[in-house]
């Protein structure tokens, strides 16, 4: 890479001079830290950007994408740098802007919504919203992944059964284009107005943010984004005890109660599933490859492998279904789906599992 030639001094000079030299680097130390992660093919692939540029605001962003144009140099983002194998340097003068000073949070109560940053996790959020009787979809990539980053990618939840994928949730949004410029999307299009609506005026470009998987940056970096909050039953702080990996979290059994049970088949499993959400109970419901439930049982590599081999899973827990039943409005409701729930059960054959 040119390190320190005139391009490269200009470069950096200009992008101090936008957000201040405390948060631009072109240290050999920092950047090779931004080389790689745990990937095989990052590790393969190891190459250091010759910066590292934290801004602190869609200005920030905006002015340091125009830069990128007119000194023409690359530049990838990172949300909380889960998938680092797509947004490593790969050319001279690779710039990565790192988001992680763009954390910040905000909750409208009354319209049920959060406007969020890059580098806000689905940890903090939910722990705010839950706070307020509120909650957001919970993703499948773990609590410390970006929530952003999460509702623009895959969007895979959990919660999918009553929130649907993240990318269905998406309000307003700011999006820094590739040229510099701010597009606002959804109800942000209108003068003054705020983040509460996603679709519209004229054709709705959330499609745009995700597609398939996402653009991974390709499009320019939405620097905020409003989603969608739901109804949340349980207590406005997790009850929590222990330390990973023993750490477990009980929720009000009066209020959340899970039941596990399989089929001889996976079309019995579908029906089952089908029967389920035909009469709307639950709040979680899920058919779980096995290999899911024995990454989330074993507390360590040898137990992991012990029981896979033995094929304690594969036996006991082909064809099942998850389902978690949520007291929205009362104890009496959880009673109630649960006598419904063990009724379609009986009816499609299914085995409950203790």
């Amino acid at each position: 890479m040119p390190l320190g030639d005139e391009k490269h001094k200009l470069i950096c000079d200009e992008m101090v001079n936008i957000i201040g030299a405390d948060y631009v680097s072109d240290d050999p130390a920092l950047v090779e830290a931004y080389s790689r992660d745990f990937y095989a093919v990052s590790v393969l692939r190891k190459q250091s950007p010759e910066f590292v540029a934290l801004p602190g605001s869609t200005e920030d962003v905006q002015q340091i994408i125009r830069l990128a144009n007119r000194y023409m140099f690359p530049f990838s983002v990172i949300g909380s740098g889960m998938l680092f194998p797509v947004i490593g340097a790969r050319k001279p003068y690779w710039c990565i802007v790192d988001t992680k000073r763009m954390d910040r949070i905000e909750i409208d109560e009354k319209n049920m919504y959060a406007i969020i940053e890059p580098y806000a996790t689905h940890a903090q959020l939910h722990a705010e919203a839950i706070k307020r009787g509120l909650y957001m979809g919970n993703t499948m990539a773990g609590s410390q992944s970006s929530c952003l980053a999460n509702h623009v990618f895959q969007g895979e939840q959990g919660t999918a059964y009553r929130t649907g994928y993240a990318p269905h949730n998406i309000l307003g949004v700011e999006w820094v284009l590739p040229n510099g410029e701010i597009l606002t999307t959804g109800s942000l299009a209108n003068p003054g107005a705020s983040y509460f609506w996603g679709e519209g005026p004229g054709p709705d470009a959330r499609g745009l943010l995700r597609g398939l998987l996402g653009h991974l940056g390709a499009l320019g970096i939405v620097t905020r984004m409003a989603v969608k909050l739901y109804p949340w039953p349980g207590p406005p702080v997790l009850p929590t005890e222990g330390v990973a990996p023993d750490k477990k979290c009980e929720l009000p059994p009066e209020r959340f109660k899970w039941y596990f049970f399989t089929y001889p088949t996976l079309e019995q499993t579908i029906e089952a599933m089908r029967e389920i959400s035909k009469v709307e109970i639950g709040g979680v419901l899920q058919h779980l490859p096995e290999v899911f439930l024995d990454w989330w049982w074993a507390k360590s590599r040898a137990e992991y492998w012990s029981t896979w081999t033995e094929e304690y899973w594969q036996k006991n827990f082909k064809n099942s279904v998850a389902v978690c039943l949520w007291g929205f409005a009362s104890e009496k409701q959880v009673a109630y789906e649960e006598r419904v729930l063990k009724e379609i059960i009986e009816e499609t054959g299914g085995r409950l599992i203790p």
